[in-house]
């Protein structure tokens, strides 16, 4: 939905009326079936070259000809910063960390079509043997209860759309 086609909302229930309006249309990977990769477009994975590593996936992506049915969405700071830039898979939720333009082709060949986790590039425990592969079992989220950043992965932060449809500007009913 462009942002010219949003209606005006003047009260708590023309906010209500439209995010329930929303929500059929705006569902996450996981609730879709759709097949997403996420790529972390904060500062940090921006300087360590997240641009690259997005063209290098598209790129890979239309190679192996499933272009049409894998989304690249560009989110918002992911968290773990000095490991990036960092991706995740959206529909098992896979984690990978300090991915390089040239990694893009074996995660598409190996995991989007081959369905083999890439274990060199997974965060592992401290002792480097055991990877984590989905991003709930890392340690570095594992102690947080994310409250601002819960929506990060599951919306495109360009599409306001997709924020009111999860919510978002709830917590204005509440004033």
């Amino acid at each position: 939905m462009k942002s010219s086609a949003l209606p005006k909302l003047k009260r708590v229930a023309d906010l209500i009326a439209f995010r329930d309006k929303l929500k059929p249309a705006v569902k996450s990977d996981k609730e879709s079936g759709a097949r997403q990769i996420l790529v972390c477009f904060g500062g940090s994975c921006l300087a360590s070259g997240a641009k690259e590593v997005r063209d290098a996936l598209n790129a890979a992506l239309v190679k192996h000809g499933i272009a049409e049915q894998v989304s690249l969405v560009e989110t918002g700071c992911m968290g773990p910063c000095v490991i990036g830039p960092v991706i995740l898979i959206g529909e098992d939720r896979t984690f990978y960390q300090g991915v390089k333009p040239n990694d893009a082709e074996e995660i598409v060949s190996s995991h989007l079509c081959g369905g083999k986790k890439i274990e060199r590039l997974m965060v592992t425990d401290p002792t480097g043997k055991t990877p984590f592969p989905c991003r709930e079992s890392i340690e570095f989220f594992k102690r947080q209860t994310q409250i601002v950043l819960r929506n990060c992965g599951w919306i495109n932060p360009t599409r306001i759309a997709d924020y009111i449809a999860r919510d978002g500007y709830s917590s204005l009913a509440k004033v």
